[in-house]
């Protein structure tokens, strides 16, 4: 939460903008995250099974679709700087992540929705 902050003001002093929709879905992802966690479902989730099975569902399902919709990667790429130097940077690196093949396949919409639901009926 705090590089994402940081990243946040670092754009902001240099005059370029950044979506205050994607802030405040980054910072709502995480405050649920908190609250699952540390919350009540968290104290009920150690004696109640359907507590513990709502901080899953909520885990798994709430809380990355706000950090994703938070666009992390987008702010990364938008505030770390290029190497100039050609080493491998944190920048670098991501970039090359982002552009593996591995990358290619597992973000298609249909085999990201195959793993999720199948690791649904797989644990559960």
């Amino acid at each position: 939460m705090g590089l994402y902050l940081a990243g946040v003001i670092k754009m902001r002093r240099r005059g370029d903008r950044w979506s205050m929709s994607a802030t405040i879905l980054w910072m709502i992802g995480w405050l649920i995250f908190i609250y699952i966690t540390n919350g009540a479902p968290g104290v009920y989730g150690r004696v109640l099974f359907s507590m513990h099975m709502v901080m899953h569902m909520a885990l798994m399902m709430a809380v990355p679709i706000f950090l994703v919709l938070g666009t992390p990667i987008t702010l990364a790429l938008r505030t770390l700087p290029k190497r100039k130097d050609r080493t491998l940077g944190a920048r670098e690196v991501l970039l090359a992540v982002v552009h593996s093949r591995y990358a290619a396949f597992i973000a298609n919409p249909v085999v990201a929705g195959v793993l999720f639901f199948g690791s649904l009926v797989g644990f559960y």
